[in-house]
């Protein structure tokens, strides 16, 4: 076990813990950083510090200090399985995109796109 600070970008794992207590606390676990959640590293400043995560099919920013009081498992496993679930997500939301563009309720008729 480990905690999110330590990731490398890419990688996804497990919540096993949030640590410490009182608000700060409280608001990591409203933020979705639940024990049982999986999360994936998405991106770092370049100093290091913000951590950008995804988690529950949103983005969330927490600081390096926040992350380090959360424990976690790597999944090496969930990786293809998180991999294939986001590129299903993308292909949704660009059909949908593609659908809105195909039809102008404005007018009621039919783009001239085609």
């Amino acid at each position: 076990m480990t905690t999110l600070d330590r990731l490398p970008v890419g990688q996804w794992a497990r919540i096993e813990a949030v640590a410490g207590e009182g608000p700060l606390h409280d608001r990591l676990l409203e933020m979705g950083l639940i024990p049982g959640t999986m999360v994936q590293v998405s991106k770092l400043a370049p100093l290091g510090d913000p951590i950008e995560l995804f988690i529950q099919g949103y983005s969330l920013t927490v600081r390096k200090a926040e992350a380090a009081m959360i424990s976690v498992t790597e999944d090496k496993a969930a990786d293809g399985a998180a991999e294939e679930t986001a590129a299903e997500a993308i292909d949704e939301i660009a059909d949908a995109a593609e659908e809105e563009i195909e039809h102008d309720p404005g007018s009621g008729r039919q783009s001239e796109l085609r």
